[in-house]
């Protein structure tokens, strides 16, 4: 279930940043640390 959320935020971040072309890289850097923080809190 966790996944397939981070699946969507992913699509939406994706979305945006097509549409408002912000620093892709940056955002995923942390967006993708939340992912891993959610699926596997250590």
């Amino acid at each position: 279930m966790a996944l397939f959320g981070g699946l969507v935020l992913f699509m939406g971040v994706f979305c945006l940043k097509i549409c408002y072309n912000v620093s892709i890289v940056a955002y995923l850097d942390v967006f993708f640390k939340a992912l891993f923080q959610m699926i596997n809190p250590d």
